[in-house]
C-alpha cells in the first residue's frame, strides 16, 4: 500500500479585509491622538508661561525688599528685561518686560468709608508684559501683549529699642 498525499486547506494567515479594517482602526486612534497634540503642546507653553512670570515677580521682589526703604520710595524704578527663561537680560535680547510702579504711602481701611494711609507701608505693583516683538509702551491699553499683574506690600524695616 501506497502513502497518499492528501492536501490540506488549512491556511494561516490574515485576509486583506482583515488588515485593511485594522489599519483603518490604527489610524483612526492615531488622529485622535495627533488632534490631542497641539492642546497639549498649547497648554504646556502657558505653564511655562506662568512658572517664568512668578519667578521674574519674585525676583523684582526679592530686589525691592533688599532695598532701603527710603531709597525704594524714593525712585522711579527703570523698566526691566528677562529671557524666556526669566534671565535679566538687554531689552533686543527679551521676551519678558517688567514694569514696577511704588506707592510710597499706602491707603489702608480704617472703618467706614474712610481710608487711612500708612507712610512705613509701601505699595509696589509690578506688571509683567509678554513683550518679544518689542512693542512700544505694552502696559497702554491698545497693546496686544499678555500682562501678568501683580501687587505686593513692603514695610519699613525699624530696629526694635535697645532694653535696658
Amino acid at each position: 500500500m501506497g502513502h497518499e498525499m492528501t492536501k490540506s486547506n488549512n491556511v494561516c494567515g490574515f485576509t486583506l479585509i482583515e488588515v485593511t479594517v485594522a489599519i483603518g482602526l490604527v489610524s483612526f486612534g492615531l488622529l485622535g491622538l495627533l488632534g490631542l497634540l497641539p492642546v497639549g503642546l498649547q497648554t504646556f507653553r502657558s505653564a511655562v508661561d506662568t512658572s517664568v512670570r512668578s519667578q521674574i515677580a519674585q525676583r523684582v521682589i526679592s530686589d525691592a525688599m533688599e532695598t532701603d526703604f527710603d531709597t525704594l520710595i524714593g525712585t522711579t524704578p527703570a523698566d526691566r528685561y528677562f529671557d524666556g527663561q526669566g534671565l535679566e537680560v538687554a531689552q533686543p535680547l527679551s521676551v519678558y518686560e517688567a514694569h514696577v510702579q511704588i506707592t510710597g504711602s499706602t491707603a489702608l481701611p480704617a472703618g467706614g468709608s474712610s481710608l487711612a494711609t500708612n507712610a512705613n507701608l509701601a505699595t509696589v505693583e509690578i506688571q509683567i508684559a509678554d513683550n518679544p516683538a518689542h512693542l512700544a509702551n505694552p502696559y497702554s491699553g491698545n497693546s496686544t501683549a499678555p500682562i501678568f499683574t501683580t501687587t505686593t506690600f513692603i514695610a519699613r524695616n525699624t530696629p526694635l529699642p535697645q532694653q535696658q
